[in-house]
């Protein structure tokens, strides 16, 4: 694994934009009554990046803030890969975006790549699982990891396939921990994959709570969901108190 930006250089990154883009077209919210997770976690919030990654002028700026968070990184990327389907448009704008921005390349410089939800049922590997297969030193991008099965599915296909895999970002990670007790983090960590989210639930959950206002039962229950972090809990709490802006 490449090695991990100290502190103080974390520190010159804000994600704020992103977590003011997520508030304020409703790819965060709260449920009044908790729902079940695929995971089958019982949850009184909700993230779905569909909205953002719909919309061209959205997309468009998320896919900029994560540049930006890609060039902080200083990551060696030659691709950029969506996890299909849910992050299929997400990989391929941020790909054209990362190839172009030294200037226009030369043929055969750059992979445009996409994976089929489905795979095809002849052919060759690379044309059964992808539309373009990915090259090069691979990020890959997730919307959402609350046990990362999805996100791990895919970088075991693209390690079986031959596709170097130098880490993952997922734009929002939930949190929480698998069936073994791994973290997402460590999980795909010890496949020897960087893993990078962009916003984590105890960055965005104060700031969602302090614009929506949720039920205090519903901000018990988060606190409860983060047991570890006092520090999250005081943030919540201080958040439902403060009047809306």
């Amino acid at each position: 694994m490449t090695t991990n930006p100290t502190p103080a250089a974390q520190s010159e990154f804000s994600a704020q934009p992103l977590i003011d883009l997520m508030i304020s077209h409703g790819a965060i919210g709260f449920y009044q009554d908790p729902i079940t997770l695929k995971s089958g976690k019982k949850s009184y919030w909700y993230v779905n990046w569909r909205s953002l990654l719909s919309d061209v002028a959205l997309i468009d700026q998320v896919t900029d803030i994560l540049m930006a968070f890609s060039a902080h990184l200083q990551l060696r990327a030659a691709t950029f890969y969506g996890v299909p389907e849910g992050c299929t448009k997400l990989g391929l704008i941020m790909q054209y975006k990362w190839a172009m921005r030294d200037g226009r390349p030369s043929v055969g410089s750059a992979v445009l790549p996409m994976g089929r939800g489905k795979p095809k049922d002849h052919g060759l590997p690379e044309d059964r699982f992808f539309v373009g297969k990915p090259g090069g030193r691979l990020v890959v991008l997730e919307d959402v990891t609350t046990t990362g099965s999805s996100l791990i599915a895919v970088l075991a296909q693209l390690r079986e396939m031959g596709v170097f895999v130098e880490s993952a970002i997922t734009l929002t990670d939930r949190g929480s921990r698998r069936p073994d007790g791994l973290t997402v983090r460590q999980a795909v960590e010890s496949m020897g994959i960087n893993y990078f989210p962009l916003v984590s639930a105890t960055d965005v959950l104060p700031h969602a709570v302090r614009a929506l206002k949720p039920a205090p039962h519903i901000v018990e229950a988060l606190i409860n969901d983060f047991p570890e972090s006092p520090t999250f809990a005081e943030q919540l709490q201080v958040a439902a108190a403060s009047k809306s802006s």
